[in-house]
């Protein structure tokens, strides 16, 4: 990722001459802090004292060793780079003096023999200002230290590379699919896409079901790809109309309870939990949403005009299924699915009510049986034979005839 070089520099000859403070903090535990160097020396005021350590314009001075109280300096990187001490040594002439980088302090006399925990170290060359580097990690403590004898240190850099902000991600979009019971919404974009109905978090895509009253619902949805910041918002208000409320047109479809009541004539063939029939009008009846809208209400269907085209007619002798639009409906093979024809010997089927209430529709054929279902996954909503009684049972909706009334012969 492309981003801003950076270096920043703790130069002593730059050391504030006010900070006059630093003498206590620096003896400290936490240290002094410069600038998010933090240093830790004792402070002498007898400066003919040989231990005296200070802090001046001219550098870091230690006469002593470093140890864990005292004579080093910490730094914790934010981000990863490469960390720089300039360093002399203390007399002009000495050349045994040891100035490290490492993640802890250590004590020693050979820069060949440097502990693991040391990342650089150098021997001075009296007055000569030389220069040791190492990488550091960021979020790790490291020590500018003293392996041996005193040492000045002149100047302190980091260099780094500041990761740009990643971009933002694209805005997703939301697309609405209309259908005749239900709406589905559907939030798309680049890596984790979000999609919230008023303020709640749906699954993506979300169903919304027709009602008898319009719905109005703003949809959000937000997308956020791999190495990108989250997108802006997106946000769109869907009315998902309510359900057209047919006039009833005087009949009444009864549920069927006993096999016994099961006798030639109209049906509808009901999945009832989600309030839909098989739609016996259609010229293709293998189709995704292959139904009707049906309202039930104590176990009777009041019909309309369309759901009087939706219809069944059950000829129990011959054991056919003949739709509205009149074709013959069944299937001769082991496999999931609907077919129709024009010849009513096709297909042959049984026909019963379980002891759970609900309908038996088999189609029968050499070998094997498949019963007529309903498949409620929200890509299919539609009625098929599926083996093994797969998928959701259905109930038979008998058509109520009213007899005539016998005239009366009058004297």
């Amino acid at each position: 990722v492309e981003g801003v070089e950076t270096t920043i520099t703790w130069d002593f000859s730059e050391f504030p001459a006010s900070a006059a403070d630093y003498k206590e903090d620096a003896k400290n535990v936490d240290g002094y802090d410069y600038n998010g160097l933090i240093c830790h020396m004792p402070y002498a005021e007898n400066k003919d004292n040989k231990a005296t350590d200070y802090i001046t314009t001219g550098g870091f001075h230690a006469n002593g060793t470093s140890s864990t109280s005292i004579r080093y300096m910490t730094y914790t990187p934010t981000f990863d780079g490469t960390l720089t001490v300039s360093y002399r040594s203390n007399n002009n002439d000495a050349t045994d003096r040891i100035t490290a980088i490492g993640t802890e302090i250590a004590k020693f006399t050979d820069v060949t023999a440097a502990p693991t925990s040391v990342l650089a170290c150098g021997l001075t060359e009296g007055s000569t200002v030389k220069e040791i580097s190492a990488e550091l990690t960021a979020g790790t403590t490291y020590y500018i230290y003293l392996a041996n004898g005193g040492q000045t240190i002149k100047k302190v850099q980091f260099a780094y590379t500041e990761p740009s902000a990643p971009e933002p991600t694209e805005e997703p979009t939301i697309s609405v699919e209309e259908g005749s019971n239900e709406y589905t919404i559907t939030a798309n974009g680049e890596g984790t896409v979000l999609l919230y109905a008023d303020g709640t978090e749906v699954e993506n895509p979300y169903v919304v079901s027709r009602t008898t009253e319009d719905q109005t619902i703003t949809f959000t949805a937000t997308a956020q790809a791999d190495d990108h910041e989250i997108s802006n918002t997106v946000a769109q208000e869907v009315t998902i109309p309510k359900l057209a409320i047919e006039p009833s047109d005087g009949n009444v479809f009864k549920k069927v309870t006993s096999t016994a009541d099961i006798t030639d004539g109209e049906y509808l063939i009901v999945y009832e939990e989600g309030s839909v029939a098989f739609n016996g009008n259609l010229e293709t009846l293998d189709a995704v949403e292959n139904t009707v809208s049906v309202t039930i209400e104590s176990d009777e269907i009041k019909s309309t005009e369309s759901i009087s085209k939706a219809t069944f007619t059950i000829n129990t002798t011959d054991g056919t299924l003949l739709s509205n639009s009149g074709k013959y409906i069944g299937v001769s093979s082991n496999s999931n699915g609907l077919k129709q024809t024009d010849n009513a010997a096709t297909y042959t089927h049984t026909f019963a009510i379980d002891d759970s209430g609900n309908a038996s529709i088999t189609s029968v054929f050499e070998g094997s049986t498949m019963a007529l279902r309903y498949n409620s996954a929200s890509n299919q909503l539609r009625f098929r034979y599926y083996k093994n009684a797969g998928q959701q049972p259905i109930a038979l909706y008998k058509k109520v005839v009213d007899e005539p009334i016998a005239e009366l012969e009058v004297p």
